[in-house]
């Protein structure tokens, strides 16, 4: 999806210099035009500057939005995450609920289409207004709040391609940039709704408007918003205003798992982690492992953990303390030259009980052949999902000889469990 946000090279706009801009174009001639100029000046207040005469206004009816809003769902994410995350689901799921990725994509459109007022196509440069003679004018601001951002990154130089580039296109680092561009999004949205984010009531208050519970845990990717992209950015502007949110959003932290957990931000690093290359047989082998081309290699990270766990059925807190402690991980999918496909996924955690809480959480629930055969060693969890039980075992007998577990550091160990103790853990 070639859409474009990404902030100034000479970086964030004070309140000061917004004040400082030149009147917007005349207001435009339909109650959404006008609509979309009265919020465009709200937010010129923040930063968010929008020149909305470069925006063209849409109608549309419901059903005509699926095409938009199917392109949306893929949002900054390489063409194989998707199919890759559905073959993980099919992997630890005994009955996962989708056959295709095509699935998984039309129900995630058919899950926002009943409640999509207005949102922003970065191709055309048009803002889309579905059903607006239908729509709450309050509801209405406020979601336009949201899609300005958007068209604000658009409008700026690099685009939302650049700003959501992850040199490699590792998974967990798209999460990240992704996550902050819709927190961002949703922070205006919020602005718009009360007038201000200091107005957002006591914490408990706050906390259920930053990050509310998804209405639809079928699609690890595909659910919007992300909570802790709009807690992460919450907290920079408690600490700097509009201008930290700014900053931040273009200087995104290494991993989710700093993204999640504000006492590891800046602290806890991942590690570099490597699976063993596939065996190489020697001449005249008696069991050949026989040759295997690696066809897919990315980094997960927390975040995606956590989700897979949760839409594999396990309990929200069960799976945050099977995710947390996450120190890096490596997965890697083979093409095996008698068709099959191997999937080998290592991590690394901070401790061994961390370690041991994710190994159980990914165990098989019963006799699946596709399903996850799992070794730990130390800090150290291994993976393998084939349905030759030998060669799985071959597999990790390999991988025990190399187990790749780094140095230990004793502050990422208490930080987690400072985590796992606010968890219930």
């Amino acid at each position: 999806m070639a859409v474009a946000l990404v902030l100034t090279s000479g970086g964030a706009l004070c309140v000061e210099q917004a004040s400082t801009l030149p009147p917007g174009p005349p207001p435009a001639a339909t109650p959404e035009g006008r609509a979309l100029q009265k919020v465009a000046r709200q937010l010129r207040a923040v930063g968010i500057t929008v020149d909305p005469a470069a925006i063209e206004v849409e109608e549309r009816d419901r059903e005509l939005t699926r095409a938009d809003l199917r392109t949306q769902v893929e949002l900054g994410l390489r063409s194989t995450h998707m199919e890759v995350l559905l073959q993980l689901r099919t992997i630890l799921e005994a009955t996962p609920p989708f056959r295709t990725v095509q699935s998984l994509r039309d129900q995630a459109v058919q899950d926002r289409l009943p409640d999509v007022q207005v949102y922003y196509v970065p191709e055309r440069a048009s803002m889309v207004f579905v059903e607006p003679e239908a729509q709450d004018e309050d509801r209405m601001h406020a979601a336009l709040g949201r899609e300005l951002v958007y068209a604000f990154y658009d409008q700026s130089p690099g685009g939302l391609t650049e700003l959501l580039y992850e040199p490699q296109g590792l998974l967990d680092g798209v999460r990240v940039r992704r996550c902050l561009v819709e927190g961002h999004a949703a922070l205006a949205e919020l602005m718009v709704r009360h007038g201000g984010l200091d107005e957002l009531g006591p914490e408990a208050e706050a906390e259920a408007e930053l990050d509310p519970p998804p209405q639809h845990m079928h699609a690890t990717l595909t659910e919007l918003p992300c909570g802790d992209g709009t807690r992460f950015l919450y907290r920079r502007y408690q600490a700097g205003g509009w201008p930290a949110v700014l900053r931040a959003v273009r200087t995104p932290p290494p991993s989710s798992e700093q993204l999640m957990h504000p006492s590891k931000l800046d602290q806890d690093f991942p590690v570099n982690v490597a699976a063993p290359e596939w065996p190489k047989d020697a001449y005249g082998d008696e069991q050949p492992f026989g040759a295997a081309t690696l066809t897919y290699q990315d980094i997960l990270g927390e975040q995606t953990i956590y989700r897979l766990l949760v839409e594999r059925g396990v309990e929200d807190r069960l799976a945050r303390l099977a995710s947390v402690g996450w120190d890096g991980d490596e997965l890697r999918i083979y093409e095996h030259e008698n068709g099959a496909r191997i999937v080998i996924w290592r991590s690394v955690w901070d401790r061994e009980i961390d370690a041991q809480q994710f190994a159980t959480a990914i165990a098989p629930k019963g006799i699946e052949p596709r399903a996850f055969r799992v070794r730990r060693h130390g800090r150290v969890v291994d993976a393998v999902s084939t349905h030759d039980v030998e060669l799985s075992d071959r597999l990790h007998a390999k991988l025990e000889m190399q187990p790749g577990e780094p140095t230990s550091q004793s502050s990422d160990g208490a930080s987690t469990a400072a985590i796992e103790a606010r968890l219930g853990g």
